[in-house]
């Protein structure tokens, strides 16, 4: 019979990768195993094997000899995130006909009180969604996650963003493919522009206690 997925090792797995998402510490910073083993009441071995899959989704660095680090991120790899990350926002509208299910963009809540990375990667994943590619729509899940603190910090450094995502949102809705290509071509080049300032401020982050 087979058995289902480790609870323990689930929990370690989804704290961790949260910690790690939330930038609990600081680019280059050394994940030391035994101390998260300690603050989540784990044995290390599912801590290591969080770590390790972490490494596979490239949210953790593994150094030969030097253990877990967070990622160091420069701006030339945060303009590379950038370009990739349109590049497969545009070939999921490619892969969407006129014909695709319009998702329920109208949901995604944008405006005051609302968290805006939240949104962004939830209309994202809708783009990746409706091609009906699974391929497509992890790729989007997966860079959705790489980019998540840096999402946070955009807020910072860029400032006003519903407006950008309204018609985001708008053109999604509307099933406006036209529309959404150069909205998207708009948003990454708005962020390419203020690639220097986000990366000086993710690294001035002091981390929060872990």
């Amino acid at each position: 019979m087979k058995r289902g997925p480790d609870p323990t090792s689930e929990r370690i797995y989804r704290v961790v990768k949260q910690q790690v998402l939330d930038g609990a510490f600081r680019p280059g910073e050394r994940i030391e195993a035994a101390q998260l083993a300690d603050l989540h009441n784990a044995s290390i071995t599912p801590v290591r094997a969080t770590l390790h899959r972490l490494v596979g989704e490239q949210l953790v660095d593994a150094r030969p000899s030097e253990g877990f680090h967070a990622l160091q991120i420069s701006e030339h790899s945060l303009r590379d995130l950038y370009d990739w990350n349109g590049q497969v926002l545009q070939i999921a509208l490619q892969l969407s006909s006129p014909t695709s299910p319009t998702p329920d963009a109208t949901a995604i809540p944008v405006g005051d009180g609302q968290d805006p990375v939240a949104a962004v990667a939830r209309l994202f994943l809708m783009l990746g969604e409706r091609t009906g590619n699974e391929v497509c729509a992890d790729a989007i899940r997966s860079l959705n996650d790489r980019l998540h603190l840096v999402r946070r910090v955009e807020l910072q450094v860029i400032g006003e963003v519903e407006t950008e995502l309204a018609a985001l949102v708008a053109a999604l809705a509307d099933n406006q493919s036209n529309a959404l290509r150069p909205l998207l071509v708009q948003y990454h080049r708005r962020r390419h522009r203020a690639a220097t300032d986000i990366v000086r401020r993710l690294h001035r982050r002091s981390g929060q206690t872990h």
